[in-house]
Parts: C-alpha cells; sequence; structure tokens
C-alpha cells in the first residue's frame, strides 16, 4: 500500500498483512514495522461509518 500527501511532497510504502477480516464489520491489520490498525465499519441506513484507529509513526 502506498500512502501519499495531497500535494506529493511525502510518501510511504507499507506492508503488512489482515489479520482480521469480518466482513462489512472491521478490518485489523500488522505492518511490517510492528504497527497495528483497524478499520471498523457502521451502518447508519444508507451510509457507512468508517473509524480508523492506528499507531501513528513516531518518525515524524
Amino acid at each position: 500500500m502506498r500512502w501519499q500527501q495531497k500535494m506529493g511532497i511525502i510518501s510511504f510504502d507499507y506492508e503488512g498483512i489482515y489479520t482480521k477480516v469480518d466482513r462489512f464489520l472491521v478490518i485489523e491489520y500488522y505492518l511490517s514495522n510492528n504497527r497495528t490498525g483497524s478499520v471498523q465499519f457502521e451502518s447508519q441506513g444508507d451510509k457507512v461509518k468508517t473509524k480508523e484507529v492506528f499507531e501513528p509513526n513516531s518518525k515524524f
């Protein structure tokens, strides 16, 4: 996965594995730099609310 700032000045390459995938509810992952994160999905009628939780990179 690659993340890039809108202006393209800063970018990051991420590598990891999904540790949990519960369809329509949550995706959890473990990155190669020992950080973890998750994305939770909550149905709200005809919309979906997402919440992402992750450990920030301590280098920046």
